[in-house]
Order: C-alpha cells, then sequence, then structure tokens
C-alpha cells in the first residue's frame, strides 16, 4: 500500500485528432487527483493538433514520433521514456465526467496488490444513458465483446468488484514496471484487441482485472477509428494472433476452428447487410495476414506459454460458457459496422 499518492501518467494518443483532443485534455482539468501528468503521445500529426495544444495547453508533456506508429507500438516506445508509478492509457475520444474518477481507479488498483489493471465505465458520447462497455469478456467462438454494449445504463454493472475477463485501453490502468516486464502492448497488433491481448497474459501470470465503475468517462465510439472496413479487419485478425498465442495447446485446437468458421459467416453478414462484399473480404484477409505472420506469433507463443502459471481451466471459469453472445447483441455489433 503507498503511503504517498503515487505519480500517475496519463498518456494519451493522438493522430490528428484535433477537436476530441482539446476537448479530452480540457476535460481532464476537472480532475481531482493531483499528482498526475498529462503525456500527449503523437503519431506524426498533419493537422494542427499538437500546435493548439501547445497554445492552450502548455502544461502538457508532448512526445511526438516521425511516423505513425499505430496504438501498440507508439505507446510501448513512450513507455520507456515517460516517469510515473502507473501508467494510465486514454484515447483521445475520452471526455471526463466526474471529478474523482481516476482517485476511484487509483483506489482500485492499490487495494490488492494481485490487481494489474483496472479499467472504467465507458458511456457513449452522443447518449449517456447508453454503455459503450464496462470491460470485456470472451466467449469461446465468438471472440472479445464488450460488457453492456448498447445497455441502458441503470447502474447494472455497479456492484463491486467487477472483474471482466479484460477491460478496455480507451482506459486502462496499469503500473508501470509491470507493464514493461509483461512487454507491453503487442506491436504487431498495431490497434484492436490489444487491450484484451494485454490482459490475457496478464491473467496466465496470475493478476487479476477489474473495473471500476465509478469512474465515468464518456467515449466517442469510433471516433479515431471510423467504422470501417479496416475495423473489422483488425479486430478478427488480432484476436486471432492472441488466440495463438495465449491459449493451451488442447484449447489452440479446439476453439480456432469453430472462431474461423464464426468469423466467415459473420462477415458475410455483415456484407450482406451493409450490401459491401469488402466486410466478408476483410475477414479472409484477417486469416491469410496470421498465416503469413504465423512464425512471428508462434515466437510469441513461447514466451507467453514459458511464463504461464494459470491453467486455461481456472482463467475461463467465469467466461461465458457458451459459444456465442445472444444474437440480438450480434445483430447490434454488426450494425455497429455499418
Amino acid at each position: 500500500m503507498y503511503l504517498r499518492k503515487p505519480k500517475i501518467a496519463v498518456m494519451i494518443l493522438n493522430y490528428n485528432g484535433r477537436e476530441i483532443l482539446l476537448n479530452c485534455v480540457s476535460s481532464l482539468e476537472k480532475t481531482s487527483y493531483t499528482n498526475f501528468d498529462i503525456f500527449v503521445i503523437d503519431n506524426a500529426s498533419t493537422d494542427d493538433s499538437i500546435t493548439r495544444l501547445r497554445k492552450f495547453f502548455p502544461q502538457v508533456k508532448i512526445i511526438q514520433f516521425d511516423k505513425n506508429y499505430g496504438f501498440c507500438q507508439a505507446y510501448n516506445k513512450a513507455s520507456k521514456i515517460v516517469d510515473a508509478d502507473y501508467f494510465l492509457f486514454l484515447n483521445n475520444d475520452i471526455t471526463i465526467v466526474n471529478s474523482d474518477w481516476l482517485s476511484k481507479m487509483v483506489k482500485t488498483i492499490i487495494s490488492e496488490p494481485l490487481i494489474a489493471a483496472v479499467g472504467s465505465k465507458l458511456l457513449l458520447f452522443d447518449d449517456s444513458k447508453i454503455l459503450d462497455n464496462i470491460g470485456g469478456t470472451v466467449y469461446k467462438w465468438q471472440g472479445g465483446v464488450r460488457i453492456g454494449f448498447g445497455e441502458e445504463d441503470k447502474n447494472q454493472y455497479d456492484k463491486v468488484p467487477i472483474n471482466p475477463f479484460y477491460v478496455s485501453g480507451a482506459s486502462l490502468l496499469i503500473t508501470k514496471k509491470l507493464f514493461l516486464d509483461v512487454g507491453g502492448f503487442d506491436s504487431e497488433m498495431f490497434a484492436y484487441s490489444e487491450d484484451l491481448d494485454l490482459c490475457w497474459r496478464l491473467r496466465l501470470l496470475g493478476y487479476k482485472i477489474q473495473s471500476c465503475p465509478h469512474a465515468v468517462l464518456l467515449h466517442r465510439l469510433s471516433a479515431s477509428w471510423k467504422k470501417s472496413v479496416k475495423s473489422l479487419y483488425l479486430a478478427h485478425r488480432n484476436f486471432l494472433r492472441a488466440s495463438i498465442k495465449n491459449y493451451s495447446k488442447k484449447n489452440l485446437v479446439k476453439q480456432i476452428p469453430p472462431f474461423l468458421i464464426t468469423s466467415i459467416f459473420f462477415g458475410l453478414f455483415a456484407s450482406l447487410l451493409s450490401k459491401n462484399i469488402a466486410f466478408l473480404l476483410s475477414i479472409g484477409k484477417s486469416i491469410f495476414s496470421n498465416l503469413f505472420n504465423l512464425p512471428s506469433a508462434l515466437n510469441a507463443r513461447k514466451i507467453v506459454q514459458k511464463k504461464r502459471r494459470i491453467s486455461d481451466n481456472i482463467l475461463f471459469k467465469d467466461a461465458p460458457t457458451q459459444g456465442f453472445e445472444p444474437i440480438t447483441k450480434i445483430v447490434q455489433k454488426s450494425r455497429s459496422f455499418m
């Protein structure tokens, strides 16, 4: 237990996000927790977001890269030079709601040594009565699924502790030491499902993942990544890579085939719904990408499995036992890509 307030580095990734970035940083000013710095990690933006940031928020520390490294590699590179006890990875499309949000998250993560990462309750920016998520879980044949997505927020997830399988990278608190020790985000993923993969690896080491539902944030859904074929491609490609790395040998053989079949049907359904064959083609592309990069995934798997302390039986005992989430949720998710 800390005798002082831990030093937090609020790390915000930016790429041509002028308006949402300034809104995010401005909303952070209401934060009551005092021992934190704001770092904006810029992936070679071509707009004037950094110029305006320097003008209106000179207290913000800026790390500028010479090219777009994506979500994972940019955070990994920045994490090696930022001084803090904890990292709070925060999307630039987030708006702070309650002033004690960070205090609540810090209190949660220091409450128990085995808690490795803490997330927030994310509500939709355009309708703050609707949940984006309170974390996520894993369905055996479907992959990562946001808990609460599209539901009206009636405080149904506010009982603590909330222990999802993973928490969203849009607002994720973790100790600097543990983040570096576990290897950070998977740089091969670029973006999407990197939060699930990180939490999966942490769980395999015996750590816990927890949500803090009283840290309420507004999230502009897909503001940084427009609803697109690319987002579907990355999500499926990266979950497949995470599965190759993190499943036990038995579950790898057992779960991958039905996941691939489900992915193809999901792509077909999305293509029929949108009348755009590109959604189905993106699933095929995600599969071939993993085949092409299989040596990289298998090398990463060796590292993960060598460090593993927890069996899959224990790991997934609280995850859904069925293969799929309810059909209404699947339809809703399909429409979110339109």
